[in-house]
Parts: structure tokens; sequence; C-alpha cells
């Protein structure tokens, strides 16, 4: 009985300094956040009530809670407190977890060789995310002198015990760690390990192991020869076990030839193995391989159905690519409205080309019914980021009214902004501007100047302008051969005449004799010859004619 009473007593008193120990690491349940409702504080009360008692887990989820401000306010030193605890009860979690803590400062000052002796207690103790954890600090050189190979036994040990993220680890820190130029001994006698144990299990087929050599040997590293051939071999079989990835990239290394090698046939096939197993970026290839007769004959009809299947599995290069050739062919009304989703839908996501385009897809009513009111709130949009294309796409609907009310000083702003951009189209617009007076004084020689500028980016409807303004009496530099010279530089470029232009076209030809349509045919070669090599420098227009 006396022995009773006094075991009665120990444990009285045990229970009071956990009372009191637990009490300066746990708040009471009220001090959680003000707002926090009744079931939430309830779930922490338990969490307490069950730390208290030695619930390790418990004291893991607390802990979690005030690292992260929880239902709870966040309090680090609490949290570390919390962790510690739990991880000498042994809690898998809270033992990584403090190792973590130690490496990054979180809770505690960083303390690299006591995150050190910490992974390797716990690992000892079995616990594999410790010992992952301790690879990395041997991997690292941190806390302890550096070594690779150490690591990669650590890794080794929990892979061939069953353990796939190990195994993972193993292929993602060591593959690149090897392909830099370096004579590190402790490198090479790791890379040395790892090739040895990589050849074991790929002769038992292991993917990884294969795609691991693969790249090993295609690359090369400071022991190991670059071998394209042997690297290829082992792609091939990890391909041929069904990895899409790998079927995929050796289509790639197949296709292109900068890889070292090129076989349109196996790269015809490998893509094909991919998108049976619906890969959608290898639907794009073959799309390319069948519209450029690339291991396979030419099929217009077969490569837009690659595209489609491509764009249906969500790829986006599929859909960009049906996309913008729909919306360039103008005629394709079937993939209209996908070309038109497309660019909304990255419009949506802020893209100022997009932008740009939808609002020319409302204002032409393709792929989407005309709406102008929705082309100037587009248009807008990517104006405002100094879109030049939209900013003169702009000035035009001001200028005629569509979706606006017409404003020609609008108009003369946007256009101005663009043409200072050197954007033809832009520059065309002002010109217009200055040679109509639209909301300016009329101005033939500002209008010379930006139809010049356009005229010499082979812009047809320019040169056209500039045939016109040479014809007319009261312009400086009135000039019937230059008028002629600028009407046929138009004319060969496929400008669909005006019937004004075309009156004046006339009586310009109708006013040149034989000699001067002769010197007109020489000069006209010539300046064609001029644009097609200079018409991206914007400085040079001033020098043509």
């Amino acid at each position: 009985m006396k022995m009773n009473i006094k075991i009665i007593i120990l444990l009285f008193v045990s229970a009071c300094l956990i009372f009191f120990t637990f009490d300066s690491i746990f708040p009471k349940a009220e001090t959680a956040t003000e707002n926090t409702q009744a079931t939430q504080i309830s779930e922490i009360e338990m969490l307490i009530v069950k730390a208290q008692s030695g619930d390790s887990e418990a004291q893991f989820q607390l802990a979690r809670a005030y690292m992260h401000g929880s239902k709870v306010e966040k309090n680090l030193d609490r949290a570390f407190a919390l962790i510690e605890k739990s991880a000498n009860q042994g809690n898998i979690d809270a033992q990584y977890e403090l190792v973590i803590m130690y490496i990054n400062g979180y809770g505690i000052k960083s303390d690299y060789e006591k995150a050190f002796e910490l992974a390797a207690n716990f690992s000892n103790q079995g616990n594999i995310k410790t010992k992952q954890s301790l690879s990395w600090l041997y991997f690292t050189g941190t806390g302890v002198e550096k070594n690779s190979a150490k690591a990669f036994e650590l890794l080794r040990d929990l892979a061939d015990n069953g353990n796939a993220e190990s195994k993972d680890m193993i292929w993602y820190n060591y593959r690149f760690e090897f392909f830099k130029d370096n004579s590190d001994e402790d490198d090479l006698v790791c890379e040395k390990l790892i090739l040895e144990w990589a050849n074991n299990l790929a002769e038992k087929s292991d993917i990884n192991a294969l795609t691991f050599l693969g790249a090993m040997y295609f690359d090369g590293t400071p022991s190991l020869k670059k071998d394209t051939a042997k690297a290829l071999e082992f792609y091939e079989k990890a391909a041929m076990q069904g990895d899409m990835c790998v079927q995929r990239n050796l289509g790639m290394k197949y296709r292109f030839k900068k890889h070292g090698v090129q076989d349109f046939d196996k790269a015809f096939k490998f893509f094909t193995m991919a998108a049976e197993q619906g890969d959608g970026y290898s639907y794009y290839q073959l799309g390319y391989m069948y519209k450029d007769g690339e291991g396979v004959e030419q099929d217009d009809a077969k490569s837009w159905e690659m595209f489609i299947k491509g764009a249906d599995l969500g790829d986006f290069c599929s859909e960009q690519y049906l996309a913008w050739t729909a919306f360039e062919r103008k005629d394709d009304i079937e993939n209209s409205k996908r070309a038109f989703q497309f660019f909304k839908k990255h419009a949506n996501q802020g893209d100022v080309k997009y932008q740009y385009n939808v609002g020319r897809m409302y204002r032409d009513g393709f792929g989407i019914e005309q709406d102008y009111a929705q082309a100037v709130k587009w248009l807008g949009k990517a104006a405002k980021k100094n879109d030049p294309d939209a900013q003169n796409a702009l000035a035009l609907m001001y200028i005629d009214g569509e979706g606006v009310e017409r404003n020609y000083s609008k108009a003369f702003n946007f256009a101005k902004k663009s043409a200072d951009r050197d954007v033809a189209d832009g520059q065309k617009t002002l010109a217009r501007i200055y040679f109509e007076g639209l909301g300016v004084e009329k101005d033939y020689a500002k209008a010379y100047e930006y139809y010049l500028k356009a005229a010499s980016r082979n812009k047809s409807d320019a040169q056209c302008a500039l045939g016109v303004l040479y014809s007319i009496k009261d312009f400086e530099k009135y000039d019937v051969l230059k008028s002629y010279i600028w009407f046929r530089l138009s004319e060969d470029n496929k400008y669909k005449f005006s019937e004004s232009d075309l009156k004046i076209f006339g009586e310009i030809k109708n006013a040149l004799t034989s000699e001067q349509l002769q010197e007109a045919e020489i000069k006209i070669k010539e300046v064609q010859q001029d644009i097609d090599k200079n018409k991206h420098q914007a400085k040079w227009a001033t020098q043509l004619l």
C-alpha cells in the first residue's frame, strides 16, 4: 500500500512537471487567432492535449500549425521545440523536418554540422527521408566533407531495397553532375560506381538505367568518351519498352541534324510510337514530317490531321500552328473558330500579340461574329502596351468611325506612334492622313516622306500612292517618269488598282515616249532589286529614285 502511495505521488509530481514544461510550449487554446472558429479551436485543443500527453504525431502536427500560422499565431520557436520533442520520440517526419530546420535556419540558427549529426543518427534508426538528406549533405559537402561516392552508396542502398524515390534521385542528381568538365577524384570514383550499377540494371531492362546511360554516352563525361551510336542503342532499348518521353526525344534526335545524326525513317517511327501513346507534341512533329515529306510521302491532308490530333490533346505547338495557319489563310472557316478560341485564351492571359489579333478577328468577323466595339476593346489593350500594329489598327478605326466616333485627332496620334516605331502600315496610315488632310492641313511633302518609307518595304499600296503623288502638278516633286515607275512597281507587286488609279496610270503611260518607257523598265528592275535587298533597313528609303 505504501508503495502504491509513493507511485501515486511520483506520478502526480511528474504530471505537474510535464504540465508546466508543456505550458511554456503550448499556449492556452484561447490564444489562437481571435477570429478562429469554434471548431478550429477544438482541433487545436485536441492537438495540445494529445501533445501534452506525449503523442509524437500530435506534437508534429501542432508544430506544423505553428510553423505556418495555421489556425494559431505563427511561432517558429514553439514549432522548433515541438519538432525536436517529436523527433526525439522517433517520429520520422519530425526527424526529417528537424534536419531541414537546422539546414535552413528555420526556427533555430542554421547549423550544418548539427544537421549532419542528426541526419546520420536518424538514418541509423532506419529513417529513409533523413537518409536521403544525409546523401544530399555528402553530395554537396554541407556540414561534412564532400563525398559523392558516399552519397551515392546511401541512395543505392535505399534503391536496392525498393525505394523508387531514391532511385529517381540518383538518375536526376548524378546525370548532370558528371556532364561538367572536372577531374575531381571523388566524382570520378563515384561515376565509376554509378556506371557499374546502371549497367547492371540496364541488363535487366531497367528503363531509367537505359535512359541514364544513353544520356551519359550521348554527351560524354570526364571519364566516359562520347559515343553517339552507343547512346542511341541505349535510348532505343528504352523506347522499345514503351517509354513515351524517350520515344519523343529519339524522334527529335533523329529528325534534326544538329544532334549529330539524321534519320527521317527512324524519327517518323519513334514519333509515331509516342503519338500513339497520346503525346501531343509528337503529333505536332509528325504534322511537319507529312508536310515536308520527311520519312514519309508528302501529304498535306495527313499533315493537317496530325496537327489536329496534337491540338486535341492540348499540345500548344499544334494549337498554335492550326490557329495561325487558319488566320493567315482567311478562307478556312472550319478552323477559324479554333483559331479565335486559341487567340482569345492567350489574349486573356495578357499576351499583347494575341490581344492585337483578337481585335482584328472581331473587326473582320473571322472566327467570331463581327463586333467593332469588341475590336476596339482588344486593340486598345494591345495599344496601351505600345503594340505598334494595334496602334495603327485603332488609327484606321478612328478614321472610319468603326466601333468609335470618328476622331481624326486620335487617329493621328495612334498612327504617329505606330509610324515612329517604323511599322510600314503605320507609315501608310500617317501618310494618308497628311495626303487627305484628315484633321491636319494637307501636306504632300509629309505624305511623300511616309509613303516612301512604306514603299521601300515593298508595300504595293504605298507604291501606288507614290505614283499618284508624283502625278500631281501641285506637288513639288512632280515627275511623270517617276510616277510611272512607282505605278509599275505596284503593278508588279499585284496591287489591285481602283478605277481612279488605273485612269491616272494610263494617262501617265500615254504621256511618256518610247525611250522614256524603256528607261523606266531598266529603272524599275534596279529599284525592285534595291527594295528586295534593303527593305528591312528603315533609313534607306530616302535613297530610292
